[in-house]
């Protein structure tokens, strides 16, 4: 048997199941909530950046909208 060769799946216990999956949702929640708290706190701050201006730090704030409307279609 090579290092590669996997052992066919046994049922798992409906229990420790539900938990994993529970557990998983969560996590990958928290992971989005973080994920969006510091792309909020990150575009607040572009027009501290020399050089972008409100007009430029607008574009890029329509740009990333954009691309969550095209996402949740």
């Amino acid at each position: 048997m090579n290092a590669y060769h996997l052992k066919p799946k046994t049922k798992r216990n409906p229990v420790f199941q539900k938990a994993h999956e529970q557990g998983k949702q969560a996590g990958y929640q928290e992971a989005t909530d973080i994920f969006h708290k510091f792309l909020s706190e990150r575009m607040q701050t572009l027009e501290d950046i020399p050089g972008i201006g409100e007009k430029t730090a607008w574009k890029i704030h329509e740009h990333f909208l954009k691309g969550m409307e095209e996402t949740n279609k």
